[in-house]
């Protein structure tokens, strides 16, 4: 879930709404409001999926640029990075920063999860109706289809917008998820 913002923050964002015809979320989601619930659905999936590309794209660069080292800076790619005479430091803080990236990005594609797993858990746990009204399904939570989902998600790549996310996800939990009758 975003983190909301004190009073001149949510001022700044409404300003730039307003003057790029924007629609910035300023305010906390209001869990009685099931648009609001809708969209606290759809961002946070989006989130996730965004964060979980980001995190797996970093991954895969690094290791390319491993790879680079090994063919073009062997004895870098070799040594102990504190012989500094033996080592290119511009190609070691370039690995450096490509793996501080790789790790941040990860613990927020993570939290992202988590809080996917968490806000799927308590919109599943309310009535028939609600799921329905929320969903479009009354799908049934289960923990371990709900972890299969997560591993499956890994195959959905270049959502472009929060709707395809949103909507690519809903297609895991079509083919993970029991829905009651």
């Amino acid at each position: 879930m975003p983190n909301f913002y004190d009073k001149q923050s949510r001022e700044r964002i409404e300003m730039i709404n307003q003057a790029l015809s924007m629609k910035h979320r300023s305010q906390p989601y209001d869990f009685s409001n099931i648009e609001d619930i809708k969209d606290a659905f759809m961002y946070t999936v989006a989130e996730y999926m965004d964060f979980k590309n980001y995190s797996s794209d970093l991954g895969e660069l690094l290791e390319k640029y491993d790879e680079s080292m090994e063919y073009y800076y062997p004895v870098t790619w070799l040594d102990n990075p504190d012989d500094s005479d033996k080592h290119d430091k511009k190609v070691l803080k370039a690995y450096s920063s490509l793996r501080k990236a790789g790790d941040d990005m990860q613990f927020l594609a993570r939290r992202s999860e988590n809080e996917v797993i968490k806000l799927i858990s308590h919109l599943l746990s309310g009535s028939k109706e609600f799921r329905i009204g929320i969903l479009g399904k009354a799908y049934i939570y289960d923990e371990e289809k709900m972890s299969e989902i997560i591993d499956s998600s890994f195959d959905i790549t270049d959502t472009y917008s929060v709707e395809q996310s949103r909507d690519s996800f809903v297609e895991l939990m079509d083919e993970h998820f029991d829905v009651e009758d």
